[in-house]
């Protein structure tokens, strides 16, 4: 693989760390370059199983076989191996003994394959990621070369999963944030650094929809007087502050309230 060829796949592995949907293209890189059957990116999380992330190549049935039983009747001893170290199959098992397992004869024979690389790219605890790079049945076994090359990405696809991980987490955490701030009676409208709308809960949206006091210009809020605008503006500038931001009240003026103050004289 030339210099470029190779900073093409670090980027594309990269770029898949900010969005898991581009693992498909990493993946058909390894299969480009190690001239093999497909590759596998499995996930298990909480001791729910193995779920099948993405695959290419391999007959995807085979692979959803896999996570669904054939991962837990697997004998090869990928468990015995630290994450981060790349090692093939055959350094894991004899062969007579995985010839003679329900695994051989009823997973891997029937989808052609054999001689895999395993590498696990986390493990902790709660959560295992775990890339299968399998050639086609009757392959010679992958060179010192070949598992070199892969060892050589290995970091690199840590961090790229690792950071997959914690987007999940905190896209986790956010969903279940925002389900308690939709339940409130109050209005709550959030807002992201550059101070563009990013969130309004229920009774928000139906505040902004009155265009009473506020409204949502293109994203941004905006009072519905232009007496107050400079005002709002001003304090929500203060709470983006970089540095000791803390915002503040700001009284802005509705038109219900003049209404009730009218009819109350």
């Amino acid at each position: 693989m030339t210099v470029d060829a190779f900073e093409c796949l670090l980027d594309a592995i990269y770029a898949a760390g900010e969005d898991h949907r581009q693992w498909e293209k990493v993946l058909a890189g390894l299969i480009a370059h190690l001239s093999v059957a497909g590759s596998a990116l499995f996930q298990a999380c909480d001791g729910s199983g193995l779920t099948l992330g993405t695959w290419i190549g391999s007959d995807p049935g085979a692979m959803q076989a896999y996570a669904d039983y054939y991962y837990a009747a697997d004998p090869i001893h990928w468990d015995a191996v630290p994450a981060g170290i790349v090692c093939p199959e055959h350094k894991l098992i004899q062969s007579a003994e995985l010839e003679r397992s329900e695994f051989y004869n009823d997973w891997m024979r029937p989808a052609k394959l054999e001689g895999t690389i395993g590498l696990t790219l986390i493990r902790n605890g709660n959560f295992e990621a775990r890339l299968f790079i399998p050639r086609w049945l009757g392959s010679e076994p992958y060179s010192d070369e070949e598992v070199a090359f892969v060892q050589r990405l290995a970091p690199h696809l840590q961090r790229a999963v690792g950071l997959n991980h914690r987007l999940a987490v905190l896209q986790g955490e956010r969903r279940t944030f925002e389900a308690a701030l939709d339940r409130l009676n109050t209005a709550v409208l959030l807002l992201n650094e550059s101070g563009a709308l990013c969130y309004c809960n229920p009774a928000g949206a139906e505040l902004l929809k009155k265009h009473d006091g506020l409204i949502a210009l293109q994203g941004r809020l905006s009072a519905t007087e232009s007496s107050a605008q400079c005002q709002l503006a001003r304090a929500i500038r203060a709470a983006l502050a970089p540095e000791g931001g803390r915002g503040g009240s700001v009284s802005l003026p509705r038109r219900s309230f003049r209404r009730v103050n009218r009819c109350s004289r």
